[in-house]
């Protein structure tokens, strides 16, 4: 299981469910790197940007399951940083039942498995929007 999970973190690093920016304000005058930060300032991190800083994950674009099986402090760091469900109180209520609906999929097709009836024809569709 550990492998799987890298690859549902890897996932959700790359492709985000919370792709805009998640609006806060600050309840108290905050300075953060010198940046004086007034009461009641309307601040935002998206997840994507988050997701994608080098310092944190080496080769951002590209995709890496495995930088998530490793420990230590770099594993720490990108824990830290990963913000697919948003964090503290007004995080994603629903992600513990996300991430284990993420794994019982796959443990359901590697269980049973599945292929195309014979005879039936499959079509894609091109230019899929949602």
């Amino acid at each position: 299981m550990p492998y799987l999970n890298a690859v549902i973190k890897e996932a959700l690093r790359l492709f985000a469910p919370l792709s805009a920016s998640e609006p806060r304000s600050s309840p108290v005058d905050t300075v953060i790197d010198d940046y004086n930060i007034p009461r009641g300032t309307v601040c935002s991190m998206a997840p994507y940007s988050l997701h994608r800083n080098g310092s944190v994950f080496p080769e951002p674009l590209k995709w890496k399951p495995e930088r998530w099986l490793g420990g230590g402090k770099d594993k720490a760091e990108m824990e830290k940083w990963f913000w697919a469900f948003s964090s503290g109180a007004r995080m994603c209520i629903g992600v513990h039942l996300a991430t284990a609906e993420m794994a019982l999929v796959p443990s359901l097709y590697r269980l049973y498995g599945s292929r195309i009836r014979p005879g039936s024809a499959y079509s894609a569709r091109k230019n899929f929007e949602v």
